[in-house]
């Protein structure tokens, strides 16, 4: 008999969530039969990382270029790329002026990476003592790190690997679907940005663009 009340407040837990289910199910209903529905949809989305791989600038643009003399491009295009909408921000993301409509189309093909969403070589001195190499012998196709000993510092892993620079480098995965995820790592292998960037771009005054995909949801 005492364990009774255990079994009434066991009872009453599995109540309350079966009672909160039902709420949920029944206001789905309703939105349901009032037309309204919530609707995801996933973009690819600009924002810039530093050094430390942490997003200063939060990923919310549809284009954006490299930082130069402390400002860069940035293009809204608000689902439609007739009439997108350009401003310029500084490394803070703030936009400096005003934004106005532009006839730019959704991609600008003399600012984009290559075709495998890798950056243009960095504009900084690479590091000689690691440098990207492939073991065609044991590891066809991955990519890791060797000193200038020819010694393997960071072992293939990578499907590929840009060289150092200020202690960090560019390497990417395979994502599963034929293309590949960028991330950041330091010379010891650890990552400081996990792979998610869909493209990237070379660290200018010590910003990088990074585009990765940003999921977004209304009611309608």
């Amino acid at each position: 008999m005492k364990k009774i009340p255990c079994m009434k407040k066991n009872s009453l837990f599995f109540i309350s969530i079966i009672t909160a289910v039902f709420a949920l199910l029944c206001l789905a209903g309703f939105l349901a039969i009032a037309g309204i529905i919530w609707i995801s949809n996933t973009q690819k989305m600009y924002g810039f990382v530093n050094t430390k791989g942490q997003f200063v600038i939060p990923p919310k643009f549809d284009f954006a270029t490299d930082f130069e003399n402390g400002k860069a491009r940035v293009n809204i295009f608000q689902g439609s790329c007739d009439t997108p909408r350009e401003c310029y921000i500084d490394t803070k993301g703030k936009a400096i002026g005003s934004c106005h409509e532009t006839s730019s189309a959704c991609f600008d093909t003399s600012i984009m990476r290559d075709s495998t969403g890798a950056p243009y070589p960095q504009k900084y001195k690479y590091d000689p003592n690691l440098v990207a190499d492939s073991d065609s012998k044991e590891d066809a196709g991955t990519y890791g790190y060797r000193n200038s000993r020819y010694d393997w510092i960071i072992k293939p892993q990578y499907s590929r690997a840009l060289s150092f620079s200020n202690g960090i480098a560019w390497v990417a995965i395979p994502n599963g679907r034929g293309s590949r995820l960028w991330g950041l790592i330091d010379k010891k292998g650890h990552y400081l940005l996990k792979p998610k960037c869909t493209s990237a771009g070379p660290f200018v005054e010590g910003l990088a663009r990074c585009r990765i995909n940003v999921t977004f949801g209304s009611f309608y």
